[in-house]
């Protein structure tokens, strides 16, 4: 019933502590995060994430019935899930306001139980989420919800957003992202820990 997750969206950030000449001398955080503006993002860095996660984002209602049959006729068969069919609205659905949707208290349930009980909210939360990608969509543009997933979404290495993921992998501000640099992150998603930290793009194609 409560949609402020993503209506008002306002994620934990991290906290900068400065000396009295300005110079950066410490940081926490819950979640190393940067805000940044869609509007600020060079048009490439949404472009990359669009291609990797979601091509059909600016055709679809919510959930994309084309990308759910295409990864059902990939993972038929299959023990493991080989391709996802869920949209960046779903994502982001599962992500804030589904995120212990699928939470179990460890060691309660004899493990054969635990499992098929876990198998089952896998596939209501599953449901929710179409249900509630709809009803976002009806409430936020898609540049919203874009911009909501691009500062939400984790890319490995306490990096939550392209905003802390530039600065984490790169050293430099997502204005600044090449287009090959924004592919990478993009391609993080799938697999967050891809890559160490590091500031040098060549580095991160060597590993």
């Amino acid at each position: 019933d409560d949609l402020s997750a993503l209506l008002d969206y306002a994620p934990s950030r991290r906290s900068v502590v400065v000396s009295a000449d300005g110079e950066e001398i410490g940081a926490f955080s819950f979640e190393n995060r940067r805000m940044v503006p869609l509007e600020r993002m060079p048009a490439h860095v949404p472009a990359a994430f669009i291609a990797a996660e979601d091509r059909r984002f600016f055709r679809h209602p919510g959930f994309d019935l084309v990308g759910i049959l295409r990864a059902a006729r990939s993972n038929f068969g299959s023990s493991d899930v080989k391709q996802g069919g869920s949209t960046i609205t779903q994502q982001i659905i599962k992500q804030t306001i589904l995120v212990d949707e699928e939470a179990l208290p460890a060691g309660v349930l004899p493990p054969e139980q635990e499992r098929e009980l876990r198998r089952i909210k896998k596939y209501q939360r599953k449901m929710k989420e179409l249900i509630l990608a709809v009803r976002i969509e009806r409430e936020l543009t898609k540049p919203e919800i874009l911009g909501v997933y691009l500062n939400h979404v984790y890319l490995g290495h306490g990096a939550y957003g392209v905003g802390a993921a530039a600065d984490t992998y790169f050293g430099k501000d997502v204005e600044n992202l090449t287009i090959a640099e924004a592919a990478m992150l993009a391609g993080l998603v799938a697999s967050p820990s891809k890559y160490a930290p590091h500031r040098n793009f060549t580095d991160a194609k060597a590993r």
